[in-house]
This record gives structure tokens, C-alpha cells and sequence, in this order.
């Protein structure tokens, strides 16, 4: 078993981690620069924040915008259509508007809106191609029936791990799996060539602190567009006071850990999409992506990227289902075998001997020894006979005389 911290997830030293374990990353005060945002308060309309790019994305200074309607700064049809989206049911932050702004030039933005804490926070990217979002829709249904076709876990999370990268462009692709406790192992991954394997990897649960899990599971979405990016400070209205921090729980623009982002540097990763898989309410595990160098997905691209995460964590949770009751249909054949020389055997340990090809997979050993009433033989491969005693002594050392 190898361990390794988890490969573009957080950093690696206790002092980090414990910094990470503090840090509220809900509330950087910082967006990524790929993208603009403001925030109004829900009742009034009002800018409470802005980001310090405004200007470049929208031709209006950010102080500007502080405190002014937001059909002032994005017009008053941009926002019935944010606000229609808004109120209905279908509506989540993975949904995309693509919509005219008093731009110059240039009017075309992908829009993205959410309704959070008592505010309407508003993402603003420039526009998609106009064939992109018809070319990642193809793809994604070519995704979602290749996963619908596996039949183990293996064989599901290493498609996965093919179809994503070859939806998203990425140069690494890796499927995490965490167990009850938390820890993580690479279980499947599809990459270029030039890459090392990540494949089998294990790394603690202490590699992606509390709020951290916590946030991918509420957004499960996640994009670094660069890792050398600078942040965009977020700017707050001079009115709100104490109120000023603005909750990023759920946007996609929101700026990333220093500390991750140095860990992601030191392993040469330029930029990454991380894909929540949420079974049961539960986070089961995650795709990772890593690229070599800067890349920004489309927010068409990250919305196809969540229902694929989606389906494949209800996949995953069938998939499971399935295997275990095979696997105990399997166990319970194998008692029975193991069961039948027992009847007609001298000893009980001829029985278990003569059964004991099907005795090793029951208890899944490559090898035994098997002691009873003071003889031992061996079954499989194992050490030669007479380390038996030795391992015998270590065994009734540590669980007592009466395993004996």
C-alpha cells in the first residue's frame, strides 16, 4: 500500500493542514479572475458587493455599482430573466443564461444566479461558443451511456475516468473513493502518457479538512481556471457594516486556499475541475482533474460535468448494491463447500484441508496454516512449515490462549 497525500486535493504538512482546518474558505473576500461578480440584497435589489473587475467585465467600476439597482448595472431585462430563473423549481446554480448586457461592443455573457443568505449573487463569464453547449451535450449523452453499460465498480469508475477526460479536455482524470472514515484512495484514473500513474494512492481524511467536504458537498462543482491566478478582491458596500463578508458557499468564481493553491503549483498542475459523487447524501468520493496548464470550462461544460457526477454517484450506490449481494451469495456457496468434506472427513482438519482452495478465497488469503488438537498442515502458499510455531506464539500473544 502506498500512502500519499491526495493529489490536488490540500496540502501535506501538519501546519497547513491545521491552517487549512481554520481557514473559513466560505468567505475569501476573493473571486477567481475568469469571471465578475456582484451580489444584491434580496429585497431591495441593491449592490452589496462587487467585484474589483467590474470595470473590465462590464465597462462600470465596481464603487460604482456599490448601492445602485442592479438594473442599472445589467438592465432591467437581464434581470426579470435572473429573476424568473430564480423562481422556478428547475432552477440551481449549474444553470446557465446567456444573456444581452449594457456592454459595448459586446453584449453576449454567460450569466450564472443563486439565491443565498438572504442575497441574489451573481456570476457574469464571457459567452460560450455558440456550438459548444450542442457539441458537450453529445458528448455527455455518449457519458452517460457508457456508465449505464458497467457492470462492477471497477469497470464503472475506470469509464468514468475515460469518458470525463475525453469530456472535458483535462490532462489527468482521477476517480477518488473515501471509506467510513474518511480516507481516499485513486481507485481509477485515465491520463496523457507523459504523466505519472496517481492510480492506488492512499492519503488520510485529514487531507481535506471539515469545510472542505462540507462545501463539496453543498456545490459539486468546483473549477481553478489557473493556479498563478491573482485573486480579484471583493468589494462590500460601505453601508453594510459588520454585514460586509459575503457568504461564496455556492458561487463558482470563489477564490481558492493560497495553500492549496501552492500544493497544486509544487506538483506542476495548472488548473483543476473537481466533480463532487454524492451518494446517500453522503460524499462517496470525488473526480478530480488536473491540466498542465491554465483552462477554464465553460459554464455549459461544468453544468454537463454535474449531471455526469450526479449520475454516476446513484451509479455507484447500484453498482455497490449489486456486488454485495453477489458477493454474498458467493460467501454462503463457499460455506457450503467448505462444509461438505467436514462430513465425511477422520478429523476436522482433513476437512478444512481437502476444502481448502475454497476455504482460502472464503476468507480471501493466498495462504494458510491450520492447527487443531496440536497438529498444523498448510494450505496455499505459505512461509515453509516450521515458521508456523512462531507465528502461532505471535498470534496467542496478542489475542490470547483461548484463540489456540
Amino acid at each position: 500500500m502506498t500512502v500519499r497525500h491526495a493529489p490536488g486535493v490540500v496540502p501535506a504538512t501538519d501546519a497547513d493542514l491545521a491552517a487549512c482546518a481554520r481557514e473559513p474558505i466560505h468567505v475569501p473576500g476573493a473571486i477567481q479572475p475568469h469571471g465578475a461578480l456582484l451580489a444584491v440584497d434580496e429585497g431591495s435589489l441593491r449592490v452589496t458587493h462587487a467585484s474589483a473587475n467590474l470595470e473590465e467585465a462590464l465597462g462600470r467600476p465596481a464603487a460604482a455599482a456599490l448601492g445602485s439597482p442592479l438594473a442599472d448595472v445589467l438592465g432591467a431585462q437581464a434581470v426579470t430573466a435572473i429573476l424568473d430563473a430564480l423562481a422556478t423549481d428547475r432552477f440551481s446554480p449549474g444553470n446557465v443564461l446567456t444573456l444581452d448586457l449594457p456592454v459595448p461592443r459586446d453584449p453576449r455573457r454567460s450569466v450564472l444566479a443563486h439565491r443565498h443568505d438572504r442575497r441574489i449573487v451573481v456570476e457574469i463569464e464571457p459567452a460560450s461558443p455558440a456550438d459548444d453547449g450542442d457539441l458537450a451535450v453529445a458528448r455527455a449523452q455518449a457519458v452517460v451511456g457508457a456508465l449505464r453499460s458497467s457492470r462492477s465498480l471497477k469497470s464503472l469508475c475506470d469509464r468514468a475516468a475515460g469518458e470525463i477526460r475525453a469530456l472535458t479536455g483535462y490532462d489527468r482524470v482521477m476517480v477518488y473513493r473515501f471509506d467510513a472514515d474518511g480516507h481516499g484512495c485513486v481507485i481509477a484514473e485515465d491520463r496523457h502518457p507523459a504523466l505519472e500513474s496517481y492510480l492506488d494512492l492512499r492519503y488520510p481524511a485529514t487531507d481535506i479538512p471539515a469545510q472542505a467536504r462540507r462545501l463539496y458537498l453543498l456545490q459539486r462543482v468546483r473549477v481553478i481556471g489557473r493556479v498563478d491566478y491573482a485573486p480579484v478582491p471583493v468589494l462590500a458596500d460601505g453601508a453594510l457594516g459588520a454585514d460586509a463578508p459575503l457568504d461564496m458557499t455556492y458561487a463558482g468564481l470563489r477564490s481558492v486556499s493560497p495553500v492549496h493553491l501552492e500544493y497544486l503549483a509544487n506538483m506542476d498542475v495548472g488548473a483543476t475541475l473537481a466533480i463532487s459523487l454524492v451518494e446517500d447524501d453522503r460524499l462517496w468520493g470525488m473526480v478530480v482533474c488536473h491540466h498542465r496548464s491554465p483552462r477554464v470550462p465553460t459554464p455549459e461544460l461544468r453544468a454537463l460535468a454535474d449531471l455526469v457526477g450526479q449520475l454516476l454517484g446513484l451509479l455507484v450506490g447500484e453498482v455497490e448494491e449489486r456486488e454485495a449481494q453477489r458477493d454474498e451469495s458467493e460467501r454462503r456457496d463457499l460455506v457450503a463447500v467448505v462444509e461438505a468434506p467436514l462430513k465425511d472427513a477422520s478429523s476436522v482438519l482433513d476437512g478444512l484441508a481437502a476444502a481448502g482452495p475454497s476455504l482460502l478465497r472464503l476468507v480471501e488469503a493466498g495462504g494458510a496454516f491450520l492447527r487443531f488438537g496440536g497438529r498444523t498442515i498448510a494450505v496455499g502458499a505459505t512461509p515453509p512449515l516450521e515458521a508456523a510455531d512462531a507465528l502461532f506464539r505471535a498470534a496467542m500473544g496478542t489475542l490470547g490462549e483461548e484463540v489456540a
